[in-house]
């Protein structure tokens, strides 16, 4: 089987671009700090906290196949987005490309170079996995597959002062309207209304910050509970799992 690499959702399949080689599986480096101690040999090692990785560069050497519009390669492989590889077809990355790239003669008419991606430490599902339509009937606990914590997107239908609490992580939020929906970006630590439900309305990108209380929910691997507080007549979960 052929090796292949998809970015924003272009493959280089699509583009004629034979992929020589994929970067190794790896895990990301950890951040730390080392301390020299006066009086202490060695040095003191600082994690800046769980599950802190830097991001890290993974290369791709691919040649342009015969008849492969080579502008056109480099016009996709430029800026950010994700990519996903075919050693790893259910994972994803968010990815930048900034470094200079090259496809210098390799022999006779053919071209190769190396493509370098900054990737984002963790891996996401790809396909991205649906949403959760929560129910304490059907989803008295929701799993985490992933091996680090994942920070939810949250979508609440309610009315009133309602709370949400995921292993004892407790959030709450007041001022609700029955039919105004409210969303919690758990990862940019946001949350708001929209002036318009709708994507093609102008007022779609029109937001009102809604008051909060409490930490920021997040799914650790494995096994999570939730409880809900007050009146909510429906929630939806983006959980937005993660790997290393």
């Amino acid at each position: 089987m052929y090796h292949n690499f998809v970015f924003n959702g272009v493959s280089s399949r699509q583009m004629h671009l034979l992929v020589e080689s994929l970067p190794p599986l790896s895990r990301p480096p950890v951040r730390y700090q080392s301390v020299q101690l006066p009086g202490r040999a060695g040095d003191l090692t600082l994690l800046e906290g769980t599950d802190i990785y830097e991001p890290y560069l993974r290369e791709v050497r691919a040649m342009p196949m015969p008849g492969a519009d080579i502008h056109a390669i480099l016009g996709w492989l430029r800026g950010s987005g994700t990519v996903s590889f075919s050693h790893e077809p259910d994972r994803q990355q968010a990815a930048k490309v900034l470094d200079q790239l090259d496809f210098a003669h390799a022999f006779a008419d053919q071209r190769e170079g190396t493509i370098r991606f900054l990737c984002d430490p963790f891996k996401m599902a790809f396909p991205e996995e649906a949403a959760i339509s929560y129910d304490v009937a059907n989803h008295p606990s929701i799993d985490n597959p992933g091996d680090v914590i994942a920070w939810p997107d949250l979508t609440i239908n309610g009315s009133g002062a309602v709370a949400i609490t995921i292993n004892g992580t407790r959030q709450a939020y007041t001022g609700l309207v029955t039919g105004r929906l409210v969303h919690v970006e758990c990862t940019g630590g946001y949350v708001y209304t929209r002036a318009s439900e709708d994507p093609n309305n102008a007022n779609y990108a029109v937001k009102s910050p809604v008051k909060t209380y409490g930490d920021f929910p997040y799914f650790s691997p494995g096994s999570n509970t939730i409880a809900l507080e007050g009146t909510i007549t429906a929630l939806t979960i983006a959980p937005h799992w993660r790997w290393l």
